[in-house]
Order: structure tokens, then sequence, then C-alpha cells
């Protein structure tokens, strides 16, 4: 018999004895992506008014080389788990949050961050916006009316003081605010400003 990975362990420790996955080949996604390379477990609880439902979502990097991905699930609710959807990552997630009940994923390259966010309606995962930059994003609240925002920076070379060397500095910022739709989207803002828009 196949050695029962760490990932199903911990999954089946979470949701308790009974714990079921909806078919065979679901339950062997997660048993093969568990045994090669490393695998980043979140749970994705979405809450509006009257209306919650959990996701659970993992994330995996093989040793062979491959592209990292996202693997989707929703969990139902005999705790049975339905795959969503499976999404092809730039690397393996520096870090998983969310932010406005959406899913906010970025990744660390040997160039930056990339930022990736998706959002969940009526049994469907859609990526909500997609950036990057050398910097890590900035989450804050912008405008008189503190909304919520994700800040991606724009850098350039700029000269120092010596005038002679150079270095990259934000000099702008692509602000993307949530209108509890979708984003709202302003590029470009003056990096000083980007806490003052819209």
């Amino acid at each position: 018999m196949k050695k029962i990975s760490f990932i199903v362990l911990f999954l089946l420790s979470f949701y308790s004895i009974g714990f079921a996955l909806d078919t065979k080949n679901i339950e062997k996604s997660i048993n093969d992506i568990s045994n090669h390379g490393a695998t980043l477990i979140h749970n994705w609880l979405i809450i509006k008014d009257n209306y919650s439902k959990e996701l659970i979502c993992v994330a995996h990097i093989p040793t062979n080389g491959n592209k990292a991905s996202l693997v989707i699930y929703e969990k139902k609710d005999d705790h049975k788990l339905r795959k969503l959807t499976s999404l092809t990552l730039g690397s393996f997630p520096y870090f998983i949050l969310e932010n406005n009940h959406n899913l906010v994923v970025v990744c660390q390259t040997a160039v930056g961050y990339l930022v990736d966010v998706f959002g969940y309606k009526d049994g469907i995962v859609k990526r909500l916006l997609s950036d990057g930059s050398y910097f890590p994003p900035e989450f804050v609240y912008v405008g008189k009316d503190y909304k919520n925002a994700i800040v991606i920076s724009n850098l350039e070379w700029q000269k120092v003081e010596n005038g002679k060397d150079e270095e990259r500095i934000p000099v702008s910022a692509n602000i993307y605010i949530w209108n509890g739709i979708d984003y709202d989207t302003y590029k470009k803002v003056p990096w000083r400003e980007r806490l003052q828009r819209p």
C-alpha cells in the first residue's frame, strides 16, 4: 500500500474522521502532488452577508522543474471536495492571503514579485488582476474614505546623490481598489500620491 503523505494526513486531521474526496481522481491528484516538491495549503473562507463558502487551495511546485500550480477545491456540505480549477503560477507562492474575500497569491521570482488576485462567484474562480514589481505589494487604505487597496510599485533607474551610481526607486504605482464587484484601476499614480487616490 502506498504510504499516505503528510498533506493527506494533515487534511484528514483538519477535517476529522470521515473526511472524503469527491472522486478517486481528486484523491490521486492531491496524493501525487504531495509526494515530490513543495506544497502549501490555504483555507479560503468567503463570508458575505448570510452566505459562506469554504475553498481549499493547494499550491505545489514539483522537483522536476515544472511550473508551480494552484489547485482550488470547493468544500461541499457533505464534507467532500469538488475540484474547481487548476491554475499555473509564476513560481511557488511567497505568501497567500485574503483581501475583500478574494484570494491574493504573491509569488517571488528572480526579478521581483508577481501578484495574482482571484475571486469566487457561483462556483467559478476568476482571475481578477495580475501585476508585478521588483518591490512587494502594499495592502493599504487610500483616499478620504480609506478604501482598501492593493498598490503595485513601478520602478525606474535614477542617479543617486553622488551623480554617478544608479538605483531603482519607485516613481509611480498601479492602484487597485475593490468596488464590491471588481477592482477599479488607477495606473501610474505618482508614488507620493498613492495613498491619496482616488
